[in-house]
């Protein structure tokens, strides 16, 4: 990152600030929505942010997005978003965004909630970070994470009920956007479908 973008948003320091707080106050019962999973999501909004060709200030709002898209569940584990955006708008400024960054900022993160579709570049790589494990080798310990949190926040299913929506999500609703995400994850993605349909018929025939 270039020394000019550090001036205009003191990107830096306001990392630090919201992954210190996400390692401080982050339930330890998130095993799936974890400060590693934020990470990982701001990981990947980097290589498809480079492999796509974004340009570096949109690469550091979408980045920005990317470390409080989870932001909310500090404070609670459903319909959290939007607590997510409003941590970052009201410290925003402080660091340099203006209203238009935060504006844009909020629209991104908000692209990540469930059944919402990409508009432009930037809500397509956040919205292929957010879910670039479903194609990648460690898909099923991810999704066992998500499993086990869903217990721990009380929302169960059996062994097959949750096969079953692992594989109707990857087979109906999940999609990936960029062209990048398509290319590296698809055969993977497509691999853990066919497995997930193969234990699915071990369930039933047990």
């Amino acid at each position: 990152m270039g020394s000019s973008e550090d001036q205009i948003f003191n990107f830096k320091e306001l990392r630090v600030y919201i992954l210190h707080r996400l390692e401080n106050e982050l339930d330890p019962k998130l095993v799936y929505h974890s400060l590693k999973h934020t990470l990982n999501v701001e990981k990947a909004v980097i290589k498809y942010g480079e492999l796509e060709g974004l340009n570096e200030r949109d690469l550091i709002l979408t980045r920005t997005a990317a470390l409080f898209h989870d932001a909310g569940f500090i404070v609670q584990y459903d319909n959290n978003e939007h607590l997510g955006v409003n941590l970052f708008k009201s410290i925003a400024k402080s660091y340099g965004y203006s209203e238009e960054d935060v504006a844009k900022v909020e629209r991104i993160i908000l692209v990540t909630i469930a059944h919402n579709k990409p508009k432009d570049l930037c809500e397509q790589i956040i919205c292929d970070a957010d879910l670039d494990y479903l194609g990648r080798s460690d898909y099923h310990k991810i999704a066992n994470r998500l499993f086990v949190e869903r217990q721990n926040f009380g929302i169960t299913f059996s062994e097959k009920e949750w096969l079953s929506i692992q594989i109707n999500y990857l087979e109906n609703i999940h999609h990936y956007y960029t062209a990048s995400a398509r290319q590296i994850r698809s055969e993977g993605k497509a691999q853990h479908l066919a497995e997930l349909k193969v234990k699915l018929a071990e369930q039933f025939n047990s």
